[in-house]
């Protein structure tokens, strides 16, 4: 059962309008965080668009840290989210984020894409280009897959995603779609 849009934003005072991009996960070293505290930073300027980063691990504190020294008002550090929390996160991002430092995409293929994609969350993922992440994104056409270590062009694409609520229906209905495939062959 998917939870009904709104929740989540309610929970943290969050408006409609608000562009949400999520991370929700762990918080480690092969995830390249600071991405996201760099692409917050050439964001400062947009008060609509919205890092949230909801995890533990062993980057939180450094996260933490680094974000209130930068004085990134337009990052949000939340706990790891669970249950219905989880679902209503996942239901009201504009999109989440799956992050993979250069070089780890093959080591890994993140379980949570699948629960992502069923809850029609587009995704915006930073992998390598030969990823089996990045394979997955540009087969299923439910998001974009960025390079690591580009800030600006992460800063650049959230600008766009939020002027681009359509598209963003879009990949969530291709998500659904792919992850259907999965329950079939399963």
């Amino acid at each position: 059962e998917i939870s009904a849009p709104g929740g989540f934003r309610a929970k943290n005072n969050f408006t409609p309008e608000d562009f949400l991009a999520i991370y929700a996960g762990n918080l480690g070293i092969k995830q390249g965080l600071d991405l996201l505290l760099d692409a917050a930073e050439l964001l400062r300027t947009e008060k609509n668009i919205h890092i949230i980063i909801a995890g533990d691990g062993a980057a939180r504190e450094s996260l933490e840290k680094d974000a209130r020294s930068r004085r990134l008002d337009n990052v949000t550090m939340l706990p790891l989210q669970f249950g219905q929390d989880y679902q209503e996160l996942l239901v009201d991002a504009d999109v989440s984020l799956i992050t993979q430092q250069s070089g780890s995409g093959n080591a890994f293929f993140p379980s949570k894409l699948l629960v992502t994609l069923a809850h029609k969350s587009p995704v915006v993922t930073v992998a390598d280009e030969e990823s089996a992440l990045a394979k997955a994104v540009r087969a299923g056409q439910f998001g974009i897959n960025l390079l690591p270590d580009q800030p600006k062009q992460l800063a650049a694409t959230f600008r766009d995603l939020a002027q681009n609520r359509a598209l963003l229906r879009d990949w969530g209905r291709a998500g659904r779609e792919y992850v259907k495939r999965f329950e079939r062959e399963s």
